[in-house]
């Protein structure tokens, strides 16, 4: 028989685990999906001896959260008020940071959504976030630089719709695009 090494419970609506690696970082993530929006998760750092000791995140993100890896930080996208970042905000916080601190690590902003913004999507590539951001209806691009968290550049907010797709996210910057509007066809 094999050995149990996580079990989710009869009222779970999901029990998963993977391995996410992204610019020569790996995190193992285990979760159970307590409702439709929430999860208790775990997560260490990846090594081939699976030794490493689980940190449970609960206490330390909002179980409604969508978390993603970027090198060694976790982006995290809040569908609710947490810490005084309102719903809809997209927030950074470093791996080992949020280990050793918890809620005290440093949470940087990326976005924070207005009374006419809002964040669509957003990819990697190896030295920017690239945001999709909806701003009054009309889309737009915005590219933060991931060594100072800032944004280096805005496209103009356009009535189109967007989505970027990274080539190789651990090695280039290159991206594709692909953008279609009312009156134009996907290209």
């Amino acid at each position: 028989d094999a050995p149990i090494v996580f079990e989710g419970e009869a009222s779970d609506v999901s029990v998963g685990g993977s391995v996410v690696r992204s610019q020569g970082f790996a995190f193992e993530f285990r979760s159970r999906g307590v409702s439709f929006y929430s999860s208790k998760r775990q997560v260490r750092r990846h090594a081939p001896e699976r030794d490493g000791e689980w940190v449970d995140l609960d206490g330390f993100l909002p179980d409604d959260c969508e978390l993603s890896v970027y090198a060694d930080n976790f982006l995290v996208e809040l569908r609710s008020e947490w810490n005084s970042f309102q719903s809809g905000s997209l927030i950074v916080v470093q791996f080992d940071d949020l280990v050793s601190r918890g809620q005290n690590a440093l949470f940087r902003p990326v976005f924070e959504p207005s009374r006419g913004t809002s964040l669509a999507g957003a990819a990697t590539t190896k030295d920017f976030l690239i945001l999709n951001v909806l701003e009054d209806v009309k889309s737009k691009l915005v590219f933060v630089d991931r060594a100072t968290w800032s944004v280096v550049k805005e496209d103009e907010p356009q009535i189109r719709r967007v989505g970027v797709s990274p080539v190789d996210p651990d090695e280039t910057n290159d991206f594709f695009s692909t953008v279609s509007s009312f009156l134009t066809p996907p290209t």
